[in-house]
């Protein structure tokens, strides 16, 4: 999801502002309150859309020089199950992780400190994740990130 928000910076700004507009002291953001911003949770939905933290998944696009299945040849690029009665899926089947109240809180609380307390941005290295290989679980590479502390925050830290 780090990922997506450093190569996409309008993004990031924007979602780095509604939580920074959202809570003085890093101690106020709690579970109840994160629920509430609009962008963070469309940013963690959307995140979870394109990436599934569940391994495995079929392949969804041909790869390149085609493949044969069943003695039928399958183009490169061309989206093998595209069909239109599911493209009008509710929030109700996107469920990544589990349902109810539970679900994940723990990226929600992640993502917001993380984004609170530091100044995150990309690095000359780009990884392109739609190129990664994906067996049972992905083969990741290594994702390069600059973290720095946010600045002022000794000073907001101390603030009552």
């Amino acid at each position: 999801m780090l990922l997506y928000l450093v190569q996409n910076p309008e993004k990031l700004h924007k979602l780095v502002a509604e939580i920074r507009k959202t809570f003085q002291r890093e101690e106020d953001i709690k579970i109840a309150t994160l629920r509430d911003l609009p962008y963070l949770n469309a940013v963690i939905n959307e995140g979870l859309r394109l990436k599934n933290p569940v391994p495995g998944g079929l392949p969804r696009i041909v790869p390149p020089g085609g493949d044969i299945y069943v003695d039928t040849l399958l183009p490169p690029g061309v989206s093998i199950h595209h069909l239109t009665r599911y493209s009008n899926i509710t929030d109700r089947c996107r469920q990544p992780f589990s349902i109810g109240h539970s679900n994940c809180i723990e990226i929600w609380l992640v993502i917001a400190r993380l984004l609170w307390a530091f100044d995150v941005a990309e690095t000359e290295k780009r990884l392109d994740w739609t190129k990664l290989k994906t067996l049972m679980i992905i083969q990741k590479e290594s994702i390069m990130l600059s973290i720095k502390i946010r600045e002022g925050i000794n000073e907001l830290s101390k603030t009552t």
